[in-house]
């Protein structure tokens, strides 16, 4: 069983530089593929315009019930979480818990560092934790992708440096967070 683990690990790696050394030496934007509404993991269709409440209420059919009501609740804490809509998301298993990974954009800003990465992680008792991986950066050229029970981030940054990384959780920091590739 660890040795089935660690040889997914070794592709995702593999995988995760081939992207990264395709993207560096092209220079394309990576683009994402979009999932049928159908999927277990939809990806939102950039422009559609979709608020993370909405998304959370409704749009999004993988969640149970009370599931929808604490991932809701942890959101309305957020300050102007109105002005939040989705671009992209991933739903599963997260570095060994269990969650959904958002890139938001802030509608309210004008540039091109309006972009933010939030983690939203399942906890006991009816809870959901909020943490925010990367916040009002450009990711318009990023993209989320998973690999059996990891989320990676993988892309461009503004400057044209590459970004790839694991979302984990990091005991050094305390926190959820990009960990580099």
């Amino acid at each position: 069983m660890k040795s089935g683990r660690v040889s997914w690990l070794v592709i995702a790696l593999i995988l995760a530089f081939v992207v990264s050394y395709m993207a560096c030496s092209h220079a394309f934007p990576i683009t994402v593929r979009e999932r049928p509404a159908s999927s277990p993991n939809p990806s939102i269709t950039p422009g559609t315009d979709i608020t993370v409440s909405q998304f959370l209420l409704g749009v999004f059919d993988p969640l149970e019930a009370w599931e929808r009501a604490a991932a809701l609740r942890t959101w309305n804490t957020v300050p102007s979480h109105e002005n939040y809509e989705i671009r992209q998301n991933v739903y599963g298993e997260i570095a060994g818990a269990y969650g959904l990974a958002l890139v938001i954009v802030d509608k309210s800003l004008a540039s091109s560092s309006r972009f933010s990465l939030i983690v939203f992680i399942r906890r006991p008792r009816n809870k959901y934790d909020l943490y925010w991986i990367y916040k009002n950066a450009d990711l318009s050229r990023v993209s989320l992708n998973r690999v059996s029970g990891d989320i990676f981030v993988s892309g461009i940054r503004e400057g044209g440096s590459s970004l790839n990384c694991e979302i984990a959780w990091s005991r050094k920091d305390n926190k959820w967070t990009c960990l580099g590739l």
